[in-house]
């Protein structure tokens, strides 16, 4: 896990974590949290931190989120590794269904999250959140446990924020990986990083392998920390299948069916824009306002 400025919500992901592992079936779980030069309310954290399996913490000067997370994976002494961010719970039972696949199936291979994004009072996050469902419609229309390779890569949502894999095939993945960042710092390694083992061996993706994010700019509160079955008084979706889109803040100004067969520019598409996303910058993303401003 690496972190960088995260006091709030790292302990809340460790912990969750390690619980996921304890009750997982897995032998010898361990967590390395990696401090990528954090500040003193981080440090302090992770001084206090207490999790029911070892836990290891590490502390190097600010080098980003890739170099980070090789720091982890190099010290690591499982041949698995759970590559998890430290706003993101893992689900209790993410990693028993993982085990289960593993001991009884022919499946094998990595394993990437299916993420539950926290929307409530995050445009940013609901702006995101939509385009991304709508973008890998062919799993988001009927999310179940299946597999991607390079050929249909592109077709499938897929990140590190919470990602399962042998040690040894990231490690091999970490050494061919290039970046157009000059500087590492500024490395995001989601795609290529993935996109490098699909050449090898399919990628696995379920619902039940889930987990749960929560964007930095968000205002989730403590309430909303427990991972359940979706709701409508706590979660947003958007269902390309079904054609509509829906959410549940009561602030929220999305009421209205997305159009079925609906093209980006066109005027129904503006139409149903205005009506669920947040208001547009000149750029059109979000207004500044909304977006991070740290590479974690």
């Amino acid at each position: 896990m690496p972190v960088f400025n995260e006091p709030r919500w790292v302990a809340v992901a460790a912990r969750d974590a390690a619980a996921a592992a304890v009750a997982s079936g897995f032998r010898n779980p361990e967590m390395v949290i990696v401090d990528d030069g954090s500040d003193e309310a981080t440090q302090a954290v992770l001084a206090s931190l207490e999790l029911p399996i070892p836990l290891r913490v590490m502390r190097q000067t600010n080098q980003g989120r890739f170099r980070a997370r090789e720091a982890g994976i190099r010290e690591s002494y499982g041949e698995l590794i759970l590559l998890i961010d430290s706003r993101v719970s893992i689900a209790p039972g993410a990693l028993r269904f993982v085990h289960g696949e593993a001991h009884g199936s022919a499946i094998h291979g990595a394993w990437n999250a299916h993420v539950n994004v926290l929307l409530e009072g995050n445009s940013f996050a609901r702006f995101w959140n939509v385009l991304t469902e709508i973008s890998f419609a062919e799993y988001f229309d009927n999310p179940r446990t299946t597999s991607f390779g390079e050929e249909d890569f592109d077709r499938f949502p897929k990140g590190t924020t919470c990602f399962l894999a042998p040690k040894d095939d990231l490690l091999k993945a970490i050494e061919a990986f290039e970046s157009h960042f000059a500087d590492p710092a500024m490395a995001n390694d989601d795609t290529n990083l993935i996109r490098i083992l699909a050449r090898t061996e399919r990628i696995n993706i379920s619902p039940n392998f889930a987990c749960t994010y929560r964007s930095r700019n968000g205002s989730a509160r403590s309430s909303d920390m427990h991972i359940t079955e979706a709701s409508s008084s706590s979660t947003a979706s958007c269902d390309q299948a079904r054609a509509s889109c829906r959410f549940s803040s009561p602030s929220s100004r999305c009421r209205s069916p997305r159009p079925a067969g609906l093209s980006g520019g066109s005027s129904a598409w503006r139409g149903w824009r205005s009506q669920c996303l947040p208001p547009l910058g000149s750029s059109g993303l979000p207004s500044a306002a909304a977006q991070p401003t740290s590479r974690y």
